[in-house]
């Protein structure tokens, strides 16, 4: 329901021309649902779950490439 409630308020606020706003809390949101997915694997597998790697190593990569993403986005590295 959280995430139903962010696309409405994205919906509505992109049609009163604020849309900018509700982009860059959507971008924190999701950063740092990406840090804790992070620390839950990092915390499993130093409890000695051995397959948690293949967890971290998944949105490690992910992490990366969406990084890269913004930056080539926000024109601070070329799109090759």
């Amino acid at each position: 329901s959280i995430l139903i409630t962010i696309s409405v308020l994205h919906i509505v606020f992109t049609l009163l021309g604020w849309g900018g706003l509700l982009f860059g809390a959507l971008h924190i949101f999701l950063w740092i649902n990406l840090g804790c997915y992070l620390s839950v694997g990092i915390f499993i597998y130093s409890k000695g779950y051995k397959p948690a790697m293949y967890y971290l190593v998944g949105w490690g990569v992910f992490a990366f490439f969406t990084y890269i993403a913004i930056l080539s986005y926000a024109g601070l590295i070329p799109f090759t």
